[in-house]
C-alpha cells in the first residue's frame, strides 16, 4: 500500500469514524498497521498527526507491527 492510497483511505472512512456499528475504525487501524510494516512507524505517525487520529482514540506507533506468520 502507499502512502497516498492509505490518505485515500483514511480520507473515506474519517466521516464516520466516530459512528457506533461500522467498520470505519478498524479500517483506519488496518492501514496504519501496513503502513507501519512497509513504510515504518514514523510514516504511520505522519498519517496519524495529519488527519488528527489522535482526537478520535489512536495512539502514536510506538514498534513497526510484525505480520502473522
Amino acid at each position: 500500500m502507499t502512502t497516498d492510497e492509505a490518505r485515500e483511505s483514511i480520507e473515506e472512512q474519517l466521516p464516520g469514524v466516530d459512528q457506533s456499528g461500522n467498520y470505519n475504525h478498524n479500517i483506519i487501524g488496518m492501514t496504519l498497521s501496513i503502513i507501519a510494516k512497509e513504510h515504518g512507524t514514523d510514516v504511520a505517525n505522519e498519517l496519524i498527526d495529519e488527519f488528527e487520529l489522535e482526537d478520535h482514540g489512536w495512539s502514536k506507533v510506538k514498534a513497526t507491527v510484525e505480520a502473522a506468520k
